[in-house]
């Protein structure tokens, strides 16, 4: 995958992206107390390509791109980017404590970095890998330091769904790359294309999982608050977060990207902390750590092949 420069664009846009993601989370969690995760996924995924249709019109006046798009690879990226991801965190975060989860989700730059190295022969410099550690290290601190009741926390299946999930967002963010940034297809648009083919696959694995009871029925959400919850993370954390991680990791590249993403978590935190719940002093070590991380890699100008 060509490597793109450190520069303040792609830093940008992974700050905005942390920003959109890391407070969908609290939204998120509020959302799944009344709202089946899978049917969550049918509503916000058409929202978000909603958004980016939207985008792609505004910012180059037609729909179709003068190059063929190669649908089958379309329609994989957003099998793998969309449904993957989002049926295999659903399953992760249902069967497993969410302590452990948030723990097991901090390792995405590691996921990434393995990835990276097996799509592409890319080696890490030092540099990299201690940026890895430290963003590994911080996200879990952050996430083992959630506030509240003593809660038993480990191993209950759901770890395996969510590393799953890790997988199908990293494969995506390097083949999508690899497959269609080549043919002169803008990220705006590419993240639209994708997001747009994930949406019938998220329909797909929601209404199997209805037939066999594995999921609730379509209800209607209860308060005003709710959709305005809902309508934020679709269409800034579904779509346009989507359009500026993919954006930032074709700069950045995937690995350092993710690095970047790790910085979720405290947004989350602070997020939480405005609605009235105070952070714990893990919490806050962690976010220094993770930030620590970021800048250890950002400081490090380009990355080595």
């Amino acid at each position: 995958m060509r490597e793109g420069r450190h520069g303040i664009l792609p830093v940008a846009a992974m700050a905005a992206t942390c920003l959109m993601w890391g407070t969908m989370v609290p939204f998120t969690a509020e959302l799944f107390e009344t709202v089946d995760p899978l049917f969550f996924s049918v509503l916000r995924y058409p929202m978000g390509a909603g958004a980016l249709l939207f985008l792609v019109l505004a910012t180059e006046r037609r729909l179709l791109h003068p190059a063929r798009l190669p649908v089958g690879r379309v329609l994989a990226l957003g099998g793998v980017g969309t449904a993957g991801w989002a049926t295999f965190y659903a399953a992760g975060i249902y069967l497993s404590d969410a302590i452990t989860a948030a723990a097991v989700l901090a390792t995405g730059p590691v996921v990434a970095a393995v990835w990276t190295r097996f799509l592409t022969s890319e080696r890490l410099q030092a540099r990299l890998v201690g940026g890895v550690a430290l963003a590994v290290l911080g996200g879990v601190l952050v996430a083992l330091g959630k506030p509240g009741p003593a809660r038993a926390a480990g191993i209950q299946g759901g770890e395996v769904f969510l590393v799953a999930a890790l997988c199908c967002w990293s494969w995506y963010s390097i083949k999508a790359q690899q497959w269609l940034a080549p043919l002169g297809v803008s990220q705006v648009r590419l993240t639209y294309w994708t997001l747009a083919a994930g949406c019938l696959w998220v329909w797909l694995v929601y209404l199997l999982a209805w037939a066999l009871g594995l999921a609730a029925p379509p209800a209607p959400l209860e308060s005003t608050t709710a959709w305005a919850m809902l309508v934020w993370i679709g269409l800034g954390g579904t779509g346009v977060a989507a359009w500026f991680w993919n954006y930032g990791a074709s700069r950045l590249g995937v690995t350092v990207a993710t690095i970047n993403i790790n910085l979720v978590p405290l947004i989350a935190v602070l997020t939480s902390t405005a609605l009235g719940h105070s952070p714990t002093a893990a919490q806050l070590a962690g976010g220094a750590i993770v930030i620590a991380g970021v800048l250890w890699v950002q400081l490090g100008g380009r990355k080595g092949r």
